[in-house]
């Protein structure tokens, strides 16, 4: 039985540098894997969950408005729908 792996991403999604690290620790762990041992890699000091609770504590301490204002201020504040077929 044979199995293709096939990963296509777009250049804004993710870069050459973050895609050479995927690369690798998929490599190290598909060949873990096939040896029937435990993952290779170092666990991970912060997960996700970790960065979205210090975000929410960061916007609401009031960077969202911030962010808003720069914003609004860069880019105005109406922009015309844009309307597909």
């Amino acid at each position: 039985l044979e199995h293709y792996f096939v990963l296509t991403l777009h250049h804004i999604v993710t870069e050459g540098w973050a895609m050479d690290i995927f690369a690798r620790e998929l490599g190290q762990l598909y060949e873990a894997f096939l040896e029937g041992r435990p993952s290779p890699l170092e666990p991970l000091a912060v997960h996700y969950l970790d960065y979205s609770v210090w975000q929410r504590q960061w916007m609401e301490a009031g960077e969202r408005q911030r962010q808003l204002d720069y914003w609004t201020a860069q880019l105005g504040s109406e922009h015309p729908l844009l309307e597909l077929p």
